[in-house]
């Protein structure tokens, strides 16, 4: 049957994380089931809701001051060439739109941010795969760049911001004026119906525009999932994700509101729409929290993607 092999074909393996903060989405996309075919060709779209809607002083929760708020949407369009069996270079061109308002010398102002962000382009490989009837195993790493494409006017704010405003410049920023590299690694298996998959990822940053550096991050993902039909059309999965980001840096000198610690949790369904098409869609809610300063913090994702197959 042509969905089963689809299916079966999509989540063997090169599977790329992200319950990651969209930095942008370079990382969470709509291939992240997708296995390479040798000479094919894939485009695909994803839209990333997030809600900051928890405001946290040294870690402790408070409410938000005078109405303040932050709520960004990216919209994804990637495309991606597998050039053999395993590997496949994948294009990432994120078009962000930032809703906010904030503190600007007193005063709650709409401070709105959107165009292009930073455009990443990602090298996948599986390193590593056993198919057979009973399981399927299968290990893949992941390197690429993020180029400096992005606006990063937002960035000359940091030094001169209000201090009771916590919708920073370097969140409403479309991009970071650095050139970054992301690496990363990631395992997937299959006994029967039961899915279970891993992925960790480190992001290499540099110094961007405005002397200001975002800070190294690390990011992984674990998840279990289950194929419920005979026809193997859709996978139902539950990700327990996280991420840890140190201390940005202005000038050379740390800032202390950019730390943060957090765990999400959240399901996941994936399907087949045609013989061609494939969606997804996924939902994440912070259980772990852990800020230095005065922090947004995200307290919902939504995410849904699509795609094509030539």
């Amino acid at each position: 049957m042509k969905s089963k092999k689809l299916l079966l074909s999509l989540v063997i393996a090169l599977y790329s994380q992200n319950a990651f903060a969209c930095d942008s989405c370079l990382i969470d996309n709509s291939f992240e089931y997708k296995k390479p075919e040798a000479m094919h060709l894939n485009l695909g779209i994803s839209e990333d809701f997030v809600g900051y809607g928890k405001v946290r002083l040294d870690n402790e929760k408070i409410p938000s001051k005078q109405g303040q708020y932050l709520k960004s949407y990216v919209t994804d369009i990637v495309g991606r060439y597998d050039y053999t069996d395993s590997s496949a270079v994948e294009v990432h061109v994120p078009f962000i739109d930032h809703s906010s308002k904030r503190l600007e010398n007193g005063d709650l102002t709409r401070a709105d941010e959107s165009g292009l962000g930073d455009i990443s382009i990602l090298l996948k490989s599986v390193v590593y795969s056993s198919v057979r009837p009973e399981a399927v195993f299968n290990i893949n790493l992941l390197a690429g760049v993020k180029l400096a494409t992005g606006d990063s006017d937002r960035l000359s704010e940091e030094s001169t911001e209000d201090p009771n405003e916590f919708v920073d410049g370097h969140l409403l920023a479309l991009g970071s004026g650095s050139t970054d590299v992301p690496l990363g690694a990631g395992m997937f298996f299959r006994s029967g119906s039961i899915i279970t998959r891993g992925d960790i990822e480190y992001v290499i940053r540099s110094e961007g525009d405005h002397n200001y550096r975002y800070a190294n991050s690390l990011f992984w993902k674990a998840g279990v999932g289950v194929i419920p039909g005979s026809d193997d059309s859709v996978v139902l999965s539950l990700n327990l994700s996280g991420e840890h980001q140190g201390s940005d840096e202005i000038n050379g000198a740390k800032t202390d509101d950019t730390d943060l610690d957090m765990l999400y949790l959240g399901p996941e369904v994936v399907g087949n729409i045609n013989q061609d098409l494939t969606g997804y869609a996924r939902v994440e809610f912070p259980v772990h929290e852990d800020a230095a300063g005065l922090q947004a913090i995200i307290d919902h994702r939504v995410i849904v993607g699509l795609f094509y197959s030539f």
